[in-house]
C-alpha cells in the first residue's frame, strides 16, 4: 500500500479557506520548510528495525501538474515488483508464459519422482494433483493478468488520493489549540473535530474518526506527533479507538530532516472484558521475566535482541489494551530503485547489528 510520507504542498491549495488563520499559517510555514529540504531529492531509501526485523522501504516523489515536488510516498510492493520486472527487461506476458512453463516442468519432475519411488498411479494422481494445483497457483500469483495489474495500479493511486484528501480536510478544518511540550520540544497543537473518512477492513471492522490532532515542532517545523481518534465497530460492538504516531530523534541526512525513531500506538485494541481474559498471559510474561533474569548477561542480551520488541508490544497489549510498535531507523540514503535494491541485497544481520 502506498503511504504519503510528507504532506501536499499547501500553496497548491491556497484558494481553500482554513477554519483558523493561525493554524493555516503554521501549516504553510511547515510546508515551505519541507520544500527547502526536498530540493533536488529524487527519492530516498529507509532501512529500519521493527519488531526485531529489518524493513527496507523506498520513498518516491509526488509532483503536481506544474512539476512542483509536493511530497513523498512509500512505494507499494506491487510498484516495486513492476520496477524489478522493468529492470530485468521482463514483460507481463513473458512472466505469465514463464509461470505456465515452470508449472508444467514442475509437474513432470514431481510425477516422475513419485513413480520412481513406487507409488501407484492412483496415489500419484491424487497427490500430484493437489500439490501441483497449489504450486501452480503460487507461481501464477507472481504473474498476474493485465486486469489484475490495472486493479492494483488503481488501488495504489486510490490510497494516495484518500490520504491526500484526509490531509486537505484537516487543513481546511484545523484550529490552533495552543503550544505544548512534546518530547522536550515546544510544539504547536492543531486539532480538527471534523468527521473523517470511514474505513472498513477486509474482516469487516469499521473505523469512523472524529478527532485529528497534530503536534508540530515550533523550531524545526516537523511533525512530532499525529493522532487520529474515533469509533471502532467490530461484530456489532463499538468502542473508542486511537491511532498515534510519535516521531523522535530527528537527524539531518543531506537536506532531509527525518525521525530515526517512530512509535506507532493503537489505543483501545482490547475491551475491558478481553483485558480480564489476559490475566494468564500476564502471569506467563512475569514467569518469562524471572527466567530471563537467571540467564547469564550475554544470553540476556541475545534474548533481548531477538525478542525484546515483540515482548514489549505484548506487555503493552496485556497491561492496558494498547498495542505499541517501535521502529528504529538504521540508515537513510538518497536515491531510487537502484539504491533500494542495493540495500535489499545487504545481509539482514548487517543492518540489524551494524
Amino acid at each position: 500500500m502506498r503511504t504519503l510520507i510528507l504532506f501536499l504542498f499547501i500553496a497548491t491549495y491556497s484558494h481553500l479557506n482554513a477554519a483558523d488563520s493561525e493554524a493555516m499559517d503554521i501549516i504553510q510555514r511547515m510546508q515551505s520548510k519541507n520544500v527547502e529540504r526536498w530540493e533536488n531529492v529524487q527519492g530516498y531509501v529507509v532501512a529500519k528495525k521493527a519488531l526485531g526485523k529489518p524493513v527496507i522501504t523506498l520513498h518516491l516523489p509526488i509532483t503536481a501538474t506544474d512539476g512542483q515536488l509536493v511530497g513523498f510516498y512509500q512505494a507499494s510492493p506491487h510498484e516495486i515488483q513492476k520496477m524489478m520486472d522493468a529492470d530485468a527487461g521482463i514483460t507481463p506476458e513473458q512472466k505469465r508464459a514463464m509461470a505456465n512453463e515452470y508449472s508444467k516442468q514442475l509437474g513432470f519432475m514431481v510425477e516422475g519422482s513419485m513413480k520412481q519411488i513406487g507409488l501407484s498411479p492412483t496415489a500419484v494422481n491424487k497427490f500430484s494433483g493437489g500439490f501441483l494445483t497449489g504450486a501452480g497457483n503460487f507461481l501464477k500469483a507472481g504473474a498476474p493478468s493485465d486486469a489484475v495489474i490495472a486493479e492494483r495500479d488503481a488501488k495504489d493511486q486510490e490510497d494516495i488520493d484518500n490520504l491526500a484528501g484526509d490531509f486537505l480536510k484537516f487543513y481546511q478544518t484545523a484550529k490552533f489549540e495552543g503550544t505544548e511540550k512534546m518530547d522536550g520540544r515546544s510544539a504547536y497543537h492543531l486539532l480538527s473535530t471534523e468527521p473523517g473518512r470511514r474505513t472498513i477492513s477486509e474482516d469487516g471492522v469499521a473505523f469512523e474518526p472524529d478527532e485529528t490532532h497534530m503536534w508540530i515542532c515550533k523550531k524545526d517545523l516537523v511533525i512530532l506527533k499525529f493522532s487520529v481518534r474515533g469509533d471502532l465497530t467490530n461484530k456489532g460492538q463499538t468502542r473508542r479507538f486511537a491511532v498515534e504516531q510519535i516521531n523522535t530523534d530527528f537527524r539531518k541526512i543531506g537536506t532531509l530532516y527525518e525521525p530515526f525513531k517512530q512509535v506507532m500506538r493503537l489505543g483501545g485494541v482490547l475491551t475491558q472484558k478481553e483485558l480480564k481474559q489476559m490475566e494468564d498471559a500476564q502471569k506467563q510474561l512475569e514467569e518469562l521475566d524471572e527466567q530471563m533474569k537467571k540467564l547469564p548477561p550475554n544470553q540476556q542480551a541475545m534474548m533481548q535482541n531477538m525478542m525484546g520488541s515483540q515482548l514489549d508490544t505484548l506487555r503493552s497489549l496485556v497491561n492496558n489494551g494498547n498495542m505499541e510498535v517501535v521502529s528504529e531507523t538504521l540508515k537513510i540514503v538518497e536515491g531510487g530503485f537502484d539504491e533500494y535494491m542495493a540495500m535489499v541485497m545487504l545481509q539482514a544481520s548487517t543492518l540489524v547489528n551494524p
